[in-house]
């Protein structure tokens, strides 16, 4: 990128290096307005699927120390396996939903990558 003013070479900024004034991009209003929407949307997709695949992490390892616990008895067997499986099927959705969040941030910071020096 080439600063209008000066014709320095510079990376990606909001300020030439050389002379200090403020670079425009091309983009039009409409376009920066939908990149920073689509930026705070996939922030916080994110964020909440990450803190959900937490909580069902958490809860997916709780059921199943539950599970064989009460497993430990005979009787209470009968509950005790049923909540293992559960456990184990909650794990494995709080793991997928929190590699969704992974991606939906790697997606906000493509982005923002493309929103950097935009003013």
């Amino acid at each position: 990128m080439k600063c209008p003013h000066c014709n320095e070479t510079i990376k990606r900024s909001k300020f030439c290096s050389e002379c200090g004034k403020e670079i425009e991009t091309g983009l039009s209003q409409e376009q920066k307005k939908y990149l920073k929407s689509k930026k705070t949307g996939y922030a916080v997709a994110g964020a909440v699927s990450g803190v959900a695949g937490g909580i069902n992490i958490f809860i997916g390892v709780f059921l199943i120390i539950i599970g064989i616990l009460l497993s430990l008895t005979i009787i209470l067997a009968v509950i005790g396996i049923p909540l293992i499986i559960i456990g184990i099927v909650t794990l494995g959705i709080g793991g997928a939903s929190a590699h969704a969040g992974s991606k939906a941030g790697k997606k906000a910071e493509e982005i923002n990558d493309k929103l950097h020096g935009i003013k």
